[in-house]
């Protein structure tokens, strides 16, 4: 086992159990999910979802595994660690970024989808300053607008 993971054998326990855990909730919401028998396995709405829940699941289980062989679970707590990680970038980055889905689901279908889809786009590229804010506006509007008319006159698949 290298260095590297060995310093990262906690945060990866915790995260593989999270994800794991996720996975689980997602399959079982997924099978809540309404089926369409006589349209066949491959249109039921819930396929998609059960498939990445299990691939997620299997990842999850893979850095769980990793991540006990380094002795992962030996978890510690103490004021000074926990006030580290919550002034931490790490977990600033995590909190927008759960703002910004959170934000999304809740204009979805509210706004119409190349709009909503743009801005969340555009508000990912800008934080994250992967460009200046004027292409980060071209590519959110251009690449959105591509997806809605690929769906909805290409493959004939309606977006709210």
């Amino acid at each position: 086992m290298n260095e590297e993971h060995k310093k990262t054998a906690r945060p990866d326990f915790v995260s593989s159990a999270v994800i794991c855990l996720a996975s689980v909730v997602i399959f079982v919401l997924s099978l809540a999910m309404p089926k369409y028998e006589e349209w066949g396995l491959y249109a039921t709405p819930s396929l998609a979802p059960m498939v990445f829940s299990i691939t997620l699941f299997l990842c999850g289980s893979m850095m769980l595994v990793r991540s006990i062989i380094a002795k992962g679970y030996r978890i510690s707590f103490s004021k000074e660690k926990t006030m580290t990680f919550l002034r931490s970038r790490i977990l600033k980055h995590f909190l927008v970024a759960l703002g910004f889905v959170l934000i999304y689901y809740v204009f979805f279908g509210v706004l119409h989808f190349v709009l909503i889809s743009a801005v969340y786009l555009f508000l990912n590229i800008f934080f994250y300053r992967s460009t200046t804010w004027w292409k980060a506006l071209i590519l959110s509007v251009v690449y959105t607008g591509t997806i809605w008319y690929c769906f909805n006159y290409l493959f004939l698949i309606p977006l709210p």
